[in-house]
């Protein structure tokens, strides 16, 4: 993790990137949210990277979100999600923006079998594919049929999930949360909100000043 902390810490002079992960995919030309009702949206292809995806959302939520500004972070798993907040995405509001998040290979290996039967389930067309492929041709699917939908899209793509691309991708967003915040005329290391809750808490427990 370390080392690839380190990777991506080292200057460099094209957008984004580390040998971890790369905005390279296409991103929607369609409109895009206004700043008063903005909402981002990670969505993962990879439930491995759900608690990546939880602390995503406390560093900008945290970071971000003060003096009336910032985005406010939700997040999916997909394709868990796609039959919910995915219908969402779809044909809701255009309020938001999404940031796909990927691995090429997550479960290496792992084949669909052949039915001896007699194909009962529909599903012999996918025999002998892996799940890595299926997994990366729903998510090119869904971005895709987001993109049509008119939500501005963007991808990170990972080759696999290790601590060298997690290590990466941890140091990717802590830089760009920090500049973000300075962008928007914001401190990025404190929490007034969450001392606002805090003090309130202890007046009613009556804790000692």
């Amino acid at each position: 993790m370390c080392a690839g902390w380190s990777k991506a810490r080292a200057p460099c002079s094209r957008p984004v990137t580390t040998r971890a992960c790369s905005t390279t995919l296409p991103t929607s030309t369609r409109p895009r949210a206004t700043n008063s009702t903005r909402r981002a949206s990670p969505s993962l292809f990879h439930s491995g990277l759900h608690n990546l995806q939880e602390w995503w959302k406390q560093l900008f939520g945290e970071s971000e979100g003060k003096q009336g500004q910032g985005i406010f972070p939700a997040s999916t798993v997909f394709t868990t999600d796609l039959h919910s907040l995915g219908q969402y995405l779809q044909d809701g509001r255009r309020n938001l923006q999404e940031t796909f998040l990927c691995a090429r290979r997550a479960v290496p290996g792992l084949v669909v079998p052949a039915d001896p039967g007699a194909d009962a389930d529909g599903l012999g067309y996918l025999a002998g594919r892996s799940f890595d492929d299926i997994n990366w041709i729903a998510f090119e699917a869904t971005r895709q049929a987001h993109i049509q939908g008119g939500v501005p899209c963007q991808a990170l793509a990972v080759d696999e999930v290790n601590p060298r691309t997690v290590g990466a991708l941890l140091y990717m967003f802590e830089k760009a949360v920090g500049i973000g915040g300075l962008l928007l005329g914001l401190n990025p290391f404190d929490q007034p909100g969450v001392e606002a809750y805090k003090l309130e808490m202890f007046r009613r427990l009556g804790r000692p000043a």
